[in-house]
C-alpha cells in the first residue's frame, strides 16, 4: 500500500462517515430511544457498498484486459466483493448471538431467569445444534 492508498482510504472513510452520520441524524435525531448498533451497522454497509463499486470501476480502469482477457477485471472484482461481502454478513450473524436487541438473546435470557443457569446454557446452544442436527439425519436418512 503507498501514500495514494492510504490517501483514497482515508477519503473513503470520510465520505462514508458523512453518509451514515446523515442518516443516523434523520433517523434518530428526535427520537426517544436509540439502538446504538444501528448506525455502526449502517456504517458497514454504507462502506461495503461504496467499497464494492469503487472495486467494479478501478479495477476497470487498471486492468481492463489482463493477459489479453478482457473479461478478467469484473472477475477479479467479484473475488474480492465476495471478501468485501464476508466482512460486512459476518457482523451481522454474530449480532444475532450477541446483540441484547436480538431476540435469540432476550429467549436465552429468559430461560435462565426462569429456569437457571443450566436451562439458560442450553437454550443458548440451541441454535448452532439445531442446524447440525437436522442435517446430519438428512445426510444420513
Amino acid at each position: 500500500m503507498d501514500l495514494r492508498d492510504a490517501h483514497h482510504d482515508a477519503r473513503l472513510q470520510r465520505r462514508s462517515l458523512f453518509i451514515n452520520g446523515f442518516i443516523a441524524k434523520a433517523k434518530f435525531g428526535n427520537a426517544d430511544k436509540m439502538n446504538y448498533e444501528a448506525p455502526l451497522t449502517s456504517l458497514v454497509w454504507i462502506t461495503s457498498i461504496v467499497s464494492i463499486a469503487l472495486t467494479y470501476g478501478i479495477s476497470r480502469l487498471i486492468i481492463p484486459a489482463l493477459g489479453g482477457d478482457t473479461s478478467q477485471w469484473w472477475k477479479l472484482a467479484t473475488i474480492i466483493s465476495c471478501g468485501t461481502l464476508a466482512g460486512a454478513i459476518i457482523p451481522e450473524l454474530v449480532k444475532v448471538f450477541t446483540s441484547t436487541e436480538s431476540r435469540h438473546v432476550k429467549e436465552v435470557v429468559s430461560s435462565a431467569e426462569e429456569g437457571g443457569a443450566s436451562l439458560g446454557i442450553l437454550s443458548g446452544f440451541v441454535p448452532a445444534i439445531s442446524p447440525l442436527t437436522t442435517s446430519a439425519w438428512q445426510w444420513s436418512s
